[in-house]
This record gives structure tokens, sequence and C-alpha cells, in this order.
């Protein structure tokens, strides 16, 4: 992922192949997302997916990449609590955000 070098006594780490690769990930991801808009699309007259599902889709691909940004670009994916970082910036986000857009989605005359 990295690359060390050494210039006169100083270490310094190139971050670019990491940066690449993150810069892939978040594309994949988003053309995903936007696959997953387009198949519940109504104005095109296609409804493949229900609407709560296509929102529950979107929502855990956004959080799995600002969750990704957050663990690279501010560099908690090296820290040593890393499980601990990992669940707070993953799993307690996805477990509070998620079900309550599916209750809104699900229940909407409330």
């Amino acid at each position: 992922m990295t690359t060390a070098y050494s210039d006169h006594g100083s270490t310094y780490t190139s971050m670019s192949q990491t940066y690449l690769e993150v810069w892939g990930v978040l594309l994949v991801l988003t053309i995903v997302e936007l696959v997953v808009s387009f198949l519940q699309a109504p104005n095109y007259g296609i409804r493949l997916i229900p609407d709560f599902l296509a929102v529950a889709i979107i929502l855990l691909l956004s959080l799995v990449k600002a969750g990704f940004v957050a663990l690279v670009f501010q560099h908690l994916f090296w820290e040593k609590q890393r499980n601990f970082l990992i669940i707070s910036v993953y799993i307690l986000p996805l477990l509070i955000v998620v079900p309550m857009t599916l209750f809104i989605l699900i229940t909407p005359n409330l």
C-alpha cells in the first residue's frame, strides 16, 4: 500500500498508491449506488426493487464510503485501537441510521 524511502536520514512514506486504491473503491461504490437508483427509477418506468430496499442499500453504501474515507484519510486505520475505531465508524452509525430510515419508509402514515 505504501512505499517508504529514506532521504538524508529522514523517512518519507508515500500514500499515493493508497489514495488511488481508495479512489477506485469509492468510484465502484458510487457506480453501484447509481445502478440501484436507476433500478427503482419511476420516471423511466422501471421499478425492479422496492423503494425502502433501494434507500437501505444506498444508505448502507453511503455509510460504508464515509467510514472508509474516515479510516483512510484520517489515518484511523493505522491506529493501535483499530477494532474500536472500526466499530465506532462503521457499526454504530449502521445500527442507528438504517433502522430509523427503514422505520420511516415502512410506516409513512404514523
